[in-house]
């Protein structure tokens, strides 16, 4: 007497615990299947008949590693695109922001050297003050942090 797989159908001997095929718990088939089936016994000399187990090991073992190649190409396509999205927020950004000109490198440089030259004048006209103190006082004159 076989015992059939509740999930593929494949016919198992009565002693498995599980689907050769599937590896499917034979337990839950019983469960499943109360309709007696015929009798299966391996063929003498086949190697089913040598080693149980290995009429659904090839299948599982194929299974195992399609699944583990598709998760593998999975990671590798999300990778990429992630890497491309990642490219076109930065260029996005770079189309974004406001292109430097002329005028504008010259006023920060202008603006940058009045900051350092007022840093100075501080520090000649008290020389007993701590440079951090100097370096908090223009900060407050300019309201903004430029040391």
């Amino acid at each position: 007497m076989t015992r059939k797989c509740a999930r593929c159908g494949a016919e198992n001997l009565p002693e498995a615990k599980f689907c050769e095929s599937c590896g499917f718990s034979m337990d839950a088939a019983d469960v499943a299947s109360g309709a007696p089936t015929r009798e299966l016994s391996p063929r003498p000399g086949s190697l089913r008949d040598a080693i149980p187990f290995l009429t659904g090991g090839v299948d599982q073992a194929k299974a195992r590693f399609d699944g583990w190649k598709q998760k593998k190409t999975r990671t590798e396509t999300q990778k990429l695109r992630e890497a491309h999205f990642e490219e076109q927020r930065e260029m996005e950004e770079q189309q974004d922001r406001p292109k430097e000109t002329f005028g504008r490198t010259v006023t920060r440089i202008v603006i940058g050297l009045l900051a350092l030259a007022l840093l100075i004048y501080i520090i000649l006209r008290n020389p007993n003050l701590p440079p951090w103190m100097a370096q908090k006082m223009v900060n407050e004159l300019l309201g903004r942090d430029y040391f």
